[in-house]
């Protein structure tokens, strides 16, 4: 509690050379406590100051400390003995929020395949957009993993804030929901050709390039 508000703050730091830095900047942080704004009358003062400086020693030797070394996607693995292991995702799945996977059956054959989606693009002035997924689709093998298949070759392409999917079968004609935070939902309607499976987007009956509102 660095502001005595009763209210636990948190804090997030870098390490450059033998400095601790904060990693949000002085609007950010003097958002969550407000005498930062009053110590640091311009953003080059809280530029220059490390983060003993901003906070002080005591109070950040008294604190609980986390460390992250690993900012990777990953998914668990059950190995069907109640034992799960980490895996990395594709770096395909690296460019945005992984929020949403949605088990499916691309290609037709004895291993399950996964929609993954996602995107943050919600962020303040000092936060990049995590908006990068635009729909991905895992192709399972026997050992996992074995290929990811792109907008460019499945047709799908997720756009906004994902938080989840939903499949549905009406007749012989199976549809993707996908739910967007703070938006409309998106509808899309399966197409499988002869030669590949592919998905694209279309809203019942207009033509399969529309998507429904």
């Amino acid at each position: 509690d660095f502001d005595g508000n009763g209210r636990e703050d948190i804090v997030l730091s870098k390490n450059k050379g033998e400095y601790r830095l904060p990693l949000r900047g002085r609007e950010c942080s003097s958002e969550q406590v407000p005498s930062i704004a009053v110590r640091y009358e311009s953003y080059a003062d809280f530029a220059d100051a490390t983060l003993e400086d901003i906070y002080g020693a005591q109070m950040l030797e008294n604190a609980l400390h986390y460390a992250a070394t690993d900012f990777g996607h990953y998914y668990l693995e059950n190995d069907g003995r109640g034992n799960f292991r980490p895996v990395l995702l594709p770096r395909q799945l690296q460019t945005g929020t992984v929020k949403t996977l949605l088990r499916v059956n691309y290609n037709g054959d004895a291993y399950p395949d996964f929609i993954a989606a996602g995107n943050h693009p919600y962020a303040e002035v000092e936060t990049t957009r995590a908006d990068g997924l635009y729909g991905q689709v895992l192709l399972g093998g026997p050992a996992g993993i074995s290929a990811v298949v792109g907008p460019a070759e499945t047709g799908l392409f997720l756009t906004g804030g994902i938080s989840q999917l939903a499949s549905l079968r009406v007749g012989t004609q199976e549809w993707l929901i996908a739910g967007r935070n703070d938006d409309t939902a998106k509808v899309y309607r399966r197409v499988v050709p002869t030669t590949a499976a592919l998905l694209s987007h279309s809203s019942p009956p207009a033509p399969a390039s529309t998507p429904e509102k």
